[in-house]
């Protein structure tokens, strides 16, 4: 990946189909600076462009920390729901693969239907308060209803939630990475228009320029698609499975559903009042 990354100028013999790569001899190697140097232009000028984007539009920390969170409740489902099963039902595998089949076929496919009227009506905000209500009850049911000995029926019924809790969710997710990628891109647009202008009265290379610039337009949406996945499938999920083995090795199984209902709503309270003060600012400062 790394020689791939650097794009190393290495010989191979094109003439086989499963060729190995051929080492350079020493006297046609390029210096190491000049290999490099291209490849950590573009690489800083990604990490600028993501700080441009944060620095313009502060409220994104706030959906990337529920996103982190939701990356946790989620790890604590995608690792343990299966030992939580065995916990109450026994080894019983028919279950096991009902649970997939409701959680799929009952409870995503129709909320991947029907999101974006969920998502259009309420707005993300909302929306992302729904979905984090719907892990809130869900993990309250599995840490303090449920028992050895629970019924198909009962538990199969609360499956049906992982479509407000995955569904929805992901749907806004990337709603809110669309949203912020188009805000980015207007900005970018317009700093495209001033360089023209530029041109026109000031030494300006216009077509470096302006190329540079639809460089970064055509960037902006799968940067901010990685952002959201990365901190929902990379830290969020990881940090959610770590602990959730903590829990169980300290205490039990069932203490993972509780702090996750807890920790649901936490995210609850804190959108809400990140929502608040955003209201009440722009009230003040907005005419």
């Amino acid at each position: 990946m790394i020689v791939m990354y650097f794009k190393l100028d290495l010989k191979t013999n094109e003439s086989e189909t499963n060729s190995e790569i051929v080492p350079n001899i020493v006297s046609d190697r390029k210096p190491l600076s000049v290999v490099l140097k291209a490849p950590f232009k573009a690489s800083w000028k990604a990490v600028v462009h993501v700080f441009h984007i944060f620095r313009n539009n502060p409220s994104l920390i706030q959906y990337i920390v529920i996103v982190l969170i939701f990356g946790a409740l989620t790890a604590f489902h995608w690792s343990y729901y299966f030992i939580y099963l065995e916990k109450i039902r026994g080894n019983d595998s028919l279950l096991m693969g009902l649970a997939l089949f409701v959680e799929s076929f009952a409870g995503e496919l129709p909320l991947f239907i029907v999101a974006n009227v969920i998502l259009r009506y309420c707005g993300p905000s909302m929306s992302l308060n729904i979905s984090l209500a719907a892990f809130a009850f869900r993990y309250f049911i599995y840490g303090y209803v449920f028992t050895v000995g629970t019924t198909y029926w009962d538990i199969l019924l609360v499956e049906v939630v992982q479509g407000l809790t995955f569904g929805l969710f992901y749907t806004v997710m990337t709603d809110l990475a669309q949203h912020y990628a188009t805000q980015e891109n207007h900005r970018i647009l317009a700093a495209r228009e001033a360089i023209k202008e530029m041109a026109d009265t000031e030494a300006v290379d216009e077509t470096i320029a302006v190329n540079s610039v639809d460089d970064l337009t055509s960037r902006s949406y799968a940067t901010l698609q990685g952002i959201m996945s990365g901190a929902f499938e990379g830290i969020g999920l990881g940090i959610g499975a770590l602990a959730g083995g903590y829990l169980i090795n300290r205490i039990d199984v069932f203490a993972i559903w509780k702090v996750g209902a807890f920790l649901a709503l936490f995210a609850i309270i804190f959108n809400v009042s990140v929502e608040t003060i955003k209201y009440v600012y722009n009230k003040r400062h907005v005419k």
